[in-house]
């Protein structure tokens, strides 16, 4: 890996009926869950697909290398080379800090992390993170719950698998941490997750009139499988 150009790093869980997103789930029912699953994959892979440099697919477990291989077989990478690296064990922590030794190890210096439940980003942030990196150690893009959207380091990380991860101390507790081990530390706004159904409901407002075609693609999933008015 060439270690002067930013590696983009996508966690991604396959989707699968009662695999994944149940806290939507168990609002919305299994099927329409999974589809939304499916639809947030893709823009993900949609974000990647805009990605000038290396581009790594992290799927949850060795067992999902080959539908990881086949998301990097689409069309709309038009052939690139993607790397696929699974996540061992662990809590999420655990997970981010074996990959990104696993990266760094093959030279890459400059690594972003992002997952697949939060298609508000564009390319707005990943252009702000790339250029932080240039005078930052580690960016932070915060999420609305508390938790981050992206996350990127060119100097490592402290220990990760201690924080508290899918709470709303995430944030500040991941902070605090590379800030307490010596790194400096920018923080952005990242949005927010799609974790229940109002998240989903507070996304159809932000998704109108976004053209990309995977957040239209998403949004038609959504007026089809929740209800479409907004609380007060």
């Amino acid at each position: 890996m060439d270690p002067s150009s930013p590696v983009l790093v996508l966690f991604c869980k396959e989707p699968r009926l009662g695999y994944g997103k149940q806290r939507l789930a168990a609002s919305i029912g299994e099927r329409p869950a999974l589809r939304i699953a499916h639809a947030l994959v893709d823009c993900a892979l949609e974000d990647a697909a805009r990605w000038e440099g290396t581009f790594v697919i992290s799927p949850a477990s060795d067992e999902e290398t080959a539908w990881a291989k086949a998301l990097s077989d689409r069309s709309v990478f038009g052939g690139r080379y993607t790397r696929i690296v699974a996540q061992t064990g662990g809590n999420l922590g655990s997970r981010i800090a074996a990959v990104d030794s696993s990266l760094r190890g093959l030279g890459a210096t400059q690594i972003i992390y992002m997952g697949c439940d939060a298609p508000l980003l564009n390319n707005t942030h990943y252009e702000a993170v790339m250029h932080a990196l240039k005078n930052v150690d580690v960016i932070l893009a915060d999420g609305a719950d508390g938790g981050v959207t992206l996350m990127a380091s060119r100097s490592g990380w402290s220990i990760l698998d201690e924080l508290p991860w899918s709470t709303s101390e995430l944030g500040n507790a991941l902070a605090n941490s590379c800030v307490a081990s010596g790194r400096s530390v920018h923080r952005l706004d990242g949005g927010f997750d799609i974790d229940e159904e109002r998240d989903a409901l507070r996304l159809l407002e932000h998704l109108d009139g976004d053209m990309r075609p995977a957040r239209q693609a998403l949004n038609t999933v959504l007026l089809e499988e929740i209800h479409t008015s907004i609380p007060a």
